[in-house]
């Protein structure tokens, strides 16, 4: 039912109903360093959160961001608190980081960026908002392999994972 929604959303054009219920959470600039400094990253409820609901966390990708813009997720908001992460790759402490001496350092953007700091930066907000309830994850593209590296790493947090990749699409017509 739900892919239903998104896949008949996206075809006919629907766009993000506006939200101002931005929210930031600190986590760990690497996570594998014990006592890390904290940066922050956002994330945005397309409603307010409402603990009697399940959650659908929906993933940005910096590259298909107009993609997932393209989806109405309106029809989900009665039944699901939807909340949309911007993630790492928009932290300004990151890309500070990254481009200190000018140039970009690729070690540090790799180190910083990794599938593994972003799918340990959606446990933090899962747990923030939900405790220790399973949540649906949503993700197009590259967000979709985050989802599925997390969905490695948390198994028993996820209750259900659909994942597009647009470029799919593409290749149908060569």
């Amino acid at each position: 039912m739900i892919a239903f929604l998104l896949f008949l959303s996206a075809i006919t054009g629907f766009h993000f109903p506006p939200s101002d219920t931005t929210h930031f959470l600190l986590v760990p600039l690497d996570h594998h360093i014990k006592n890390a400094r904290k940066i922050e990253i956002s994330y945005t409820l397309m409603h307010p959160y409402d603990k009697q609901k399940e959650t659908i966390l929906l993933i940005e990708d910096p590259l298909d961001k107009y993609f997932q813009e393209s989806i109405d997720m309106q029809p989900l908001l009665d039944e699901f608190n939807i909340v949309h992460i911007k993630g790492r790759n928009e932290a300004d402490a990151i890309l500070q980081i990254i481009n200190s001496s000018g140039e970009i350092d690729w070690a540090k953007a790799y180190q910083l960026l990794n599938m593994d700091q972003q799918a340990r930066d959606i446990e933090l907000i899962r747990n923030a908002l939900t405790g220790n309830h399973r949540v649906h994850l949503l993700g197009f593209s590259g967000a979709a392999a985050y989802l599925h590296y997390y969905l490695g790493l948390f198994p028993e947090n996820v209750k259900s994972l659909i994942s597009f990749n647009p470029l799919l699409f593409d290749l149908q017509k060569t």
